[in-house]
């Protein structure tokens, strides 16, 4: 039996489907996102990420740090 890992991401609304490459060190990659309205201009965006293993994780963290940052950027740049 072989197994095989790929990695995708939806440019388009409605998400997508990822998994690590065998090289990142992550034997399990899970992670989802939801964007909540919160009134009529605003929205909060909760993204949970589950990996393994544990030694792993302040790199996800960091990672996903630069990710929230770079969405706030990308949509105060759309709201200017």
């Amino acid at each position: 039996m072989s197994r095989a890992r790929s990695w995708s991401i939806a440019t388009t609304p409605g998400g997508g489907w990822s998994t690590p490459s065998p090289t990142s060190g992550v034997s399990h990659y899970s992670a989802s996102v939801q964007v909540l309205a919160e009134g009529e201009t605003r929205s909060r965006l909760i993204w949970i990420v589950d990996v393994l293993p544990n030694a792993v994780a302040p790199h996800i963290d960091g990672q996903m740090d630069l990710g929230a940052l770079a969405v706030q950027k990308a949509l105060a740049r759309r709201a200017g």
